[in-house]
Parts: structure tokens; C-alpha cells; sequence
């Protein structure tokens, strides 16, 4: 699934899993045009009559236990009765509803670029499919030798700004990416902009992710990098500000 997501400062006294920065859902589907259709309803008071694409937001993959959580609720639904001759008496949250409601208020970006939240690990119904993926700085899966090999902020550097790409021309432009951050040789995931400026925009800011998982950063370093670059800092120096201050420089 891929969601539709918008990233803002917000007060340090928010409770949020990386305090003073808030991840909010904006639309969520099956592919990302699911997702941009759901995200303008959301932003239109659950109007879309036409279909119309949310053309702004971050696109992101949605982990594996959020997924679990929707499919969970797609299937209870709401808890309806209706009387006899078939009139809706009352409508009753389920418990997943509730479940759903509450990671949608704790939602963060994990090391992998997914979507998820910290609430998740003490929800029952999200059925976590995947474990975690090991972090390798640099080579191909059954190369021992260069896995263990520790790279360089250049070499990280680097590799993050040859692992993405931009196609296009006019106002469709995609943008092609590892995706897993920290795992070059993976699969590939990718995303789209309507300009060549936000398509690049975009880019800078999965460069950085993929230059800071590389470097060994966590999840939360991950989330404030992110919310550097898309704040307009160049990412090559962001990448070097969070290895320093992680390594308390």
C-alpha cells in the first residue's frame, strides 16, 4: 500500500515519536493514485466526486503491520444495527477503528522509509509479515566481505546520489529509488511529481535518507534529516550535520 503523507514542526509538548515534528495521513490506497485520490478527499471534507490526485504530500510505502491494521478494519468495519425494517439504529466503533485511530497520532517514518508507528508493536490484529532488514552499508546480498565493510560519509554520499534517478519530461516526471534505504542491491520503489523542480526536490530528500541509513542513523535521526531537507537544507551537508550530532560532535 502507499500512503500520502505531510511532515510539520509542531510544539516540543506534542506528544509525537519524534518530538517536535508530526507525521500526518493525508490518504492511503492500494497505489499511489489511491492514495492521492483518497488524500484530496481527506482535504475535501470526503468530497471527490471526479477522482481528482492530491498533487502534493510525500508518497511513501506503508509498512507491512499498518497494512495488517487496515486490512483488519476494512474487514470489522463499524458495528451496525439496524431495526426491523432495516433503518441504521446505531453505529459502534470497533476496536480496530479505535487501534487505527490511535496510531494514526503516533505515525513516523521507520529506518526503511515505510510507514508505521511505535503504537503498533502492542496492537494485537497488526500482524507484523516482515522483520527488520539488516543494516548493509554497501555490497550484494552473499558478500560477506563487502558487507562488512564500513563506508564513508563520501562514499555514502556517493552511492546515496548514483541510487536515484529522474525520468520524464513536461509535467510528468518519476522519480526511481532503492527501496529499502540502507539496501542498494533490493528491490526498487519509485514516485512521481508533476514538475521537473519537485521531482528533484523529491530526490534530495531520498538521497539524503539513503545517505543517513547508510551512515548507520535510526529511525528518529532519519525523521529530522528528512524534515531538514524538505525545509530547504542542502542534503549533502544535512547528512553531515546528523552523523555529527549522532555521534555527539
Amino acid at each position: 500500500m502507499k500512503a500520502i503523507i505531510s511532515v510539520s514542526r509542531v510544539s516540543p509538548g506534542v506528544s509525537t515519536p519524534l518530538p517536535g515534528v508530526s507525521v500526518q495521513m493525508l490518504g492511503i490506497g492500494e497505489d499511489e493514485r489511491a492514495a492521492r485520490i483518497a488524500a484530496y478527499a481527506q482535504l475535501h471534507s470526503g468530497h471527490n466526486d471526479f477522482d481528482e490526485e492530491y498533487q502534493g504530500g510525500r508518497l511513501v510505502n506503508v509498512a507491512p503491520e499498518l497494512v495488517a491494521l487496515h486490512r483488519a478494519w476494512d474487514r470489522d468495519g463499524w458495528q451496525d444495527t439496524y431495526d426491523e425494517e432495516g433503518n441504521l439504529v446505531e453505529s459502534e466503533s470497533t476496536e480496530t477503528h479505535l487501534d487505527l485511530l490511535a496510531v494514526y497520532g503516533q505515525l513516523c517514518i521507520t529506518q526503511k522509509g515505510e510507514l508505521s508507528s511505535p503504537l503498533l508493536g502492542a496492537i494485537p490484529s497488526a500482524d507484523l509479515t516482515r522483520p527488520a532488514t539488516p543494516h548493509r552499508p554497501v555490497g550484494k546480498p552473499g558478500n560477506n566481505h563487502q558487507e562488512s565493510k564500513t563506508m564513508t560519509r563520501t562514499e555514502a554520499l556517493k552511492a546515496a546520489s548514483n541510487a536515484v534517478s529522474i525520468h520524464g519530461s513536461r509535467t510528468s516526471w518519476t522519480i526511481y529509488y532503492p527501496y529499502y534505504d540502507a539496501d542498494l542491491a533490493g528491490p526498487t520503489g519509485s514516485t512521481s511529481a508533476d514538475s521537473y523542480w519537485k521531482a528533484l526536490a523529491t530526490a534530495r530528500v531520498i538521497k539524503a535518507r539513503i545517505a543517513g541509513a547508510l551512515l548507520g542513523l535510526g529511525g528518529e535521526a532519519l525523521c529530522e534529516l528528512q524534515y531538514q531537507v524538505e525545509s530547504g537544507a542542502d542534503w549533502r551537508a544535512a547528512v553531515r550535520a546528523a552523523v555529527n550530532a549522532a555521534a555527539g560532535k
